[in-house]
């Protein structure tokens, strides 16, 4: 006959999981050799995800033509204390109202195929303008072509806010000379 004693030894013993630092900790490990095994049995889906992967990579990376980015700082012109000729705030605010869009018609206006972009910007506490612009290889010399016609119509204005006030220092000075010869 069988004891109470005899009947607990044959039960099979449950584990109960460890909960530790909010994780759960079961006394059963999942061995290297099953995950392997599972691997194995699964080799033909790893293998097609991974042909696939490469094939829409290869594809995309075919498909997509590489873009640059085209950089172009410009130095405003300064007169004493280092006081730029005009604010490059101002400056960045003309070329985007006003400049920048009239250029990129003219060019879209010849090259309607053309998506070419120009921004101005002021880094901050600086007397720099920063034309930027994205483009292929093919769109270098468009785009140069902007950044040297925007630069020069920046130079251009600076030439003539430099020669209205030299003018204006000059007859002050022609005006003292008189003072004093007098």
């Amino acid at each position: 006959m069988m004891t109470k004693e005899d009947d607990n030894s044959k039960e099979s013993h449950i584990l109960e999981p460890v909960i530790i630092n909010n994780y759960t900790i079961h006394s059963e490990e999942t061995s290297l050799v099953e995950f392997w095994l599972t691997l194995a049995k699964h080799k033909k889906v790893f293998f097609l995800t991974f042909v696939l992967s490469l094939i829409f990579a290869a594809s995309y990376i075919l498909t997509t033509p590489e873009t640059y980015t085209y950089k172009t700082n410009i130095t405003i012109g300064t007169q004493a204390e280092s006081k730029p000729l005009q604010p490059p705030s101002e400056i960045v605010a003309y070329l985007d109202d006003a400049i920048i869009p009239k250029f990129l018609s003219r060019q879209h206006s010849d090259n309607p195929k053309s998506k070419l972009s120009v921004s101005a910007s002021n880094p901050k506490q600086t007397s720099f303008i920063t034309l930027l612009s994205n483009g292929s290889i093919a769109q270098k010399e468009s785009i140069t072509g902007m950044h040297r016609q925007l630069t020069d119509y920046i130079a251009e204005s600076h030439r003539v806010i430099a020669d209205q006030k030299l003018s204006f220092l000059n007859r002050q000075l022609s005006d003292l000379e008189i003072q004093l010869s007098k």
